[in-house]
């Protein structure tokens, strides 16, 4: 009964109310750690000059500003976020910037060469519906790409560290605790290929990218704000206090080396009309 009385009180996005200098460092450590990998990712679709590419979930706009690039003044960006705080910079360059709920808020159809998201579906209540929105704004022959998370990998990564097994254990058990509360589907980047094949997308690739990190690196520093923000939301529901402390200086020692999370990529593109 206590859970089911947390989870009624918790944001359906569990970095809603964070402080803005707070967020805006967390947003970019995970765009430092992640955008190679995603340049990486829009290179291999093809996007160039002329495209019309819909970012969904912007946060701090750092892929609207790659796709951008890659667009050129002959395209077109839009850039959406349920609170575009962080996108205010992007306001008069070529990136549109727009507040907007995927689940809910009207989108162009048959309009975009690319619509992208990343960490956005994960936290959603009905992430299909968000995909089938994305897929209706794609014009024929347009691609669909997601990037989404999955904590199975997540582990330490050397067993013979003295806090490895320790280490694997209470993760293990703050991530059962965040997916039975509803915050996070931790493992939802496992389904984005079937998911791409159920809409009807065509040519479909994929891959699944991690990191080796190690404490005091950029990683870790990364683990240790989201361990700041799920602490902040859940208490003692999350951790023990100590056991809280204990993780955070982990994550400093430059000894310990952990798995990070896998992010997949999956991308497909919407049939041409005969």
């Amino acid at each position: 009964m206590r859970s089911l009385a947390l989870a009624e009180n918790l944001p359906r996005y569990v970095a809603a109310d964070t402080a803005d200098d707070f967020e805006r460092e967390r947003l970019e450590l995970l765009a430092r750690l992640m955008n190679p990998m995603t340049a990486s990712r829009l290179e291999r679709i093809g996007v160039g000059p002329g495209w019309r590419c819909l970012e969904v979930g912007a946060g701090n706009g750092s892929v609207a500003r790659l796709l951008a690039e890659r667009v050129g003044p002959s395209g077109r960006v839009v850039a959406t976020d349920l609170n575009p705080r962080f996108l205010g910079e992007l306001r008069g360059s070529e990136v549109e910037v727009r507040r907007h709920d995927i689940l809910h808020d009207d989108l162009e159809s048959d309009h975009y060469d690319l619509v992208h998201c990343r960490a956005v579906l994960m936290h959603l209540a009905d992430p299909e519906r968000a995909l089938a929105r994305m897929a209706a704004a794609l014009r024929p022959g347009g691609w669909l790409f997601i990037e989404e998370g999955d904590l199975g990998p997540f582990t330490a990564a050397n067993l013979a560290h003295p806090a490895a097994l320790w280490f694997n254990q209470i993760h293990g058990s703050a991530r059962e605790t965040v997916r039975a509360l509803g915050l996070v589907d931790c493992y939802f980047g496992r389904r984005c290929d079937g998911l791409l094949e159920r809409l009807g997308l065509v040519e479909l690739e994929g891959e699944t990218t991690t990191w080796l990190c190690r404490g005091g690196g950029l990683g870790a520093r990364f683990q240790q704000m989201n361990l700041e923000l799920m602490s902040g939301l859940l208490g003692s529901a999350l951790l023990p206090e100590a056991e809280n402390q204990a993780l955070q200086r982990l994550y400093d020692d430059p000894s310990f080396a952990f798995v990070h999370m896998a992010m997949v990529g999956a991308w497909g593109r919407r049939a041409r009309t005969p």
